[in-house]
Order: structure tokens, then sequence, then C-alpha cells
């Protein structure tokens, strides 16, 4: 019996009330309890009961077994996006499909992270599949307006955090996770089927280059310039670990050193295009972008003679920066595989920025007028401390745990902070005017560890210049 069908026969042969109880599990309590406790891991909102699943019940009742079947792939994919876009950065789908194409690039832990989604939701949908063959239509109909009674009565619960643009704000203990996420984000999510452009957009805030900017305007620009993006380097709640962090810089001998926070929205895309151009990216694909790149930074101190040059760890098809690096005005660019590096790091595979920083040394040994940006790599997440070569930060003294993210998102910063303190303070590097931004606040899967430690929508900047003489 048991070769022949499977769960289908078992739940043929077992007492009416043992089947629907088992049925009741694979339909309400298996998906559900699943998910629910992911988002508790991750420190973020989902309702307990997710109401998209008894919709399917009915229709399996109904014997629209094709129709169930797509609907239930259709709610558990709505379902990990809820999820995942509390935590990662997607807005629209066309997003979620240029992101994954360069899911191979990145690091151990994200590849797992695929696989085990693609497991689990492939594992969900097969037993609902198997069980939606058994439920008759009094059954469904019992759970789901039971649901609908739950959800009426429930009430709504308020998150505490209401930051995050694409955090739920307030659900339900019994909700749909569907209508959630058209809620939240619908409407840009499928723009792209609707004819949303996806270009750039100017921004109306100033970001940490500002100074460049009205330099710009004024004919007074400094001749040598360097602008450093740096990953997941965010704004801390408690000043004294910035103030940690950046203490190579304020013992190094400068001319002018000053620090700040600036507002900021999206991810590396973004702070790259917030600081290079002013503009921020509707989309993560700019490939057919081409409005918007002319008034960029580089672009226009290339035709002011200066020597424009780009330095980034990871592959250059990442983010297709070979692409759109050369249209904001970058005349060279150096990524992992222009150069025989000595190491390879793991936080996102590529290039050892301790290893990058000889050839900021080597661009600021010419004459001439120069621009040197270079977004850094190796404080991605999850913030591999294989990366780490050296520990010049303390976690204990602040009361972070030693294995949170946060810990080591601490210990890669400080240590990178190190090394750019020693490259400013070289004698290649004299009147050397600087600025050194986040791009984004960092990343965690505990999300809740993350908004102890850190402000969300502004990051940290540094910004002077060296020594003259």
């Amino acid at each position: 019996m048991w070769e022949k069908a499977g769960l289908y026969l078992m739940l043929s042969s077992w007492p009416a009330a043992w089947r629907n109880a088992l049925l009741i599990f694979c339909f309400c309590i298996f998906p559900n309890l699943v998910f629910f406790v992911c988002a508790k891991w991750l420190g973020i909102d989902r309702p307990a009961i997710n109401l998209d699943y008894a919709f399917v019940v009915v229709l399996f009742a109904l014997s629209f077994r094709l129709l169930a079947g797509f609907f239930l792939f259709l709610f558990l994919i709505i379902d990990v996006l809820s999820l995942l876009g509390q935590v990662m950065p997607f807005v629209r789908i066309f997003d979620v499909l240029y992101l994954l194409k360069f899911s191979l690039l990145a690091s151990g832990l994200h590849v797992l992270l695929i696989l085990s989604i693609i497991i689990s939701v492939s594992i969900i949908w097969l037993l609902v599949f198997l069980a939606g063959k058994r439920a008759s239509i009094m059954f469904a109909l019992c759970v789901f307006n039971a649901l609908i009674l739950l959800k009426l009565i429930g009430g709504e619960v308020v998150t505490k955090d209401k930051v995050r643009l694409h955090r739920l704000s307030g659900y339900s203990f019994v909700d749909s996770q569907s209508l959630l996420f058209w809620r939240s984000r619908g409407a840009l999510f499928f723009s792209v089927f609707s004819g949303g452009s996806a270009g750039l957009k100017p921004l109306s805030t100033a970001g940490a280059s500002a100074p460049l900017w009205e330099s710009l305007n004024t004919g007074n620009l400094a001749r040598r310039i360097l602008l450093v993006v740096v990953e997941s380097w965010g704004a801390t709640k408690d000043r004294r670990i910035q103030d940690a962090i950046l203490s190579p810089l304020y013992r190094a001998r400068m001319e002018s050193l000053e620090f700040g926070e600036v507002r900021q929205s999206g991810y590396t895309l973004a702070g790259e295009l917030r600081e290079l151009c002013r503009m921020y990216p509707e989309s993560y694909n700019l490939l057919q972008v081409t409005e918007g790149f002319d008034s960029c930074l580089p672009n226009q101190l290339g035709r002011m003679g200066y020597e424009t040059l780009a330095m980034h760890g990871a592959a250059s098809v990442m983010y297709d920066r070979h692409n759109w690096y050369p249209k904001a005005g970058f005349s060279h660019s150096i990524f992992f595989e222009n150069r025989i590096w000595p190491a390879r790091c793991y936080s996102f595979p590529g290039a050892c920025d301790l290893d990058m920083l000889k050839e900021v040394k080597t661009f600021f040994s010419k004459n001439g007028s120069l621009f040197f940006y270079w977004l850094t790599l190796n404080t991605h997440a999850p913030y591999d401390l294989r990366d780490l070569r050296y520990d010049v930060f303390d976690c204990s003294r602040f009361d972070i745990a030693e294995a949170s993210e946060s810990c080591r998102n601490f210990k890669l910063q400080a240590q990178f902070f190190d090394g750019v303190a020693k490259l400013l303070s070289s004698s290649k590097m004299k009147g050397v005017e600087f600025v050194i931004v986040g791009d984004h606040a960092p990343v965690h899967l505990d999300v809740g560890e993350k908004h102890a430690v850190f402000y969300e929508g502004v990051v940290p900047f540094v910004r002077g210049k060296t020594l003259s003489e």
C-alpha cells in the first residue's frame, strides 16, 4: 500500500478525524510554522497564520488542482519575498532576477541560504500538494471560514519598528501575506509590467561629497581628490564605537578633518550614485540606462582635465560596473580580474581591501589633476573574520557580543580605517582632499540586533585634507 500511493493511500485509510487533523497540519500549521520561525529568527514581522494557504485548500477541494498548485507556488514565493524584502535589497521583480544572476559570485553563506530556500519551498509545496488531493469541500470551507473569523476578531498587531521602507507597520495574527505584500510594495514591485521606467532620479539631499560639488561651482577644486565609499559602514547609536573605529585617523596628522552623518536610502549601488552623481537608481540594472550620467562628478572632472580612476575588489560584472562606470566618467577601472592579488578575501569573494591600498598610493604618486574613487568590499555581510588580519577593536569595551554580526563588522571596519590612516599619512598622499563615507547601514540576519546598535536611514562620513608638506 505504501509503495503504490504513499501519502494519498495513507490518508484514505485513516479515520476521518485523524485524516482531517493531518490535513490541517499540512495546510495550516507546517507552512506557517516554517516561515514564522524564520521570521522570529531574523527578528522581522509575519502573521502567525497566512490566510493565503486556506484559499489554496478551497481550490483543491473544488478539484482545481493545477490552479491550486500554481497559487500554492505563488503564495510560497510571496511569503519568501515578504520576509527577504525586510532584510535584503530589492525593489522590483526584475531586481530579484537581476540579483540572482550574481548568486554564484556571492559568499558560501549566501549560496547556502539560497539553496536552503529552494529546498524548503520545494518540500512545503510537495507536502501541501499531496495532502490537497484529499481535502473535502466541507473541510476546506470550515478551515477557510475559521481563519476568516480569527482574522476579523484578532485585531492588528503594531510592530515596534516603523522605520524601514518595506517593513510591515502592522499585521494581524491571521492575515494574507499576498495582500500585505501588495500593500507594502506591490505597485512598485510589479511596475515593470505596467510600463514603469527604471532610470536615475535626482536626489533632493546632498551626500558626503557635497563640498566637491560646491567646489565645481566656485572653481576652487583640489587637484588631488580621493572618494571612498565604505561597504556597510553604519551610523552607530553609541558614538564611542565610531570614535574607536576612527581613532587611527584622529591620531594621524591632517590639515583638516571632520566627522558627520548624511541621509541614506537604498543599498550599495544607491550609495555609489548618491556620492558620484547625486542620483538614485530606480532599478539595480543600469545596462539600458543612458540618461543621468553626464552630470556625474567623474564626467565633470574629466572635462576639466582630471585623470579619473575607479576601483572595486569584486568582479566587474557585479551590478555591471564595467558598463556604467565608463558612463559615469571613469577613464580607467581596477577590478578583481585586472590584477594578480596577493590573497582572496571571503566576506564577499574578491580582492582584499588592505592589498588594494597600494593602488591608491601608486595613483597619487603621479603629477597632474587626479580623482580616485574606491568602493570597498571586505566589510560586506556576513563579515567573515577570515578577512581579519589583525584585531584592533575590542567589542567587550562596548558590551557588544563577540559572536554577533555587529562585532564582526566593527572589527573589519576598524582594520580598514587603520589601513587608511597609514595610507593617508604616506608622503605620496600629500595634499589629497578625501571623503570617506558609508554606503548603507549594515545588513544583518538578526534585524533586532542591528536596530539595537545602528541608526537606520543615515550613514557616517569623515572628510578632510592631508598635509601638503
